[in-house]
């Protein structure tokens, strides 16, 4: 992977709630939250919300939740 730059997106902040500012990522690592001269992708109007997953299930592999 290589560093990706996201500018101007509504990104949810700790202890802030969503800030319109950019993000740099790195190998898969958040490396930098705020303004930057260099140059990405145009996320305006699109939030980013790091960290979410969802990790639902009702089962797999032939297991049901209730088992």
């Amino acid at each position: 992977m290589s560093e990706r730059v996201f500018k101007y997106a509504n990104v949810l902040v700790p202890n802030i709630g969503f800030k319109k500012t950019d993000l740099v990522i790195d190998n898969g690592i958040i490396k930098y939250i705020g303004k930057t001269s260099l140059v990405g992708e145009d996320c305006s109007g699109r939030y980013i919300i790091p960290g979410l997953v969802d990790i639902h299930t009702h089962g797999c592999a032939g297991a049901d939740h209730g088992d």
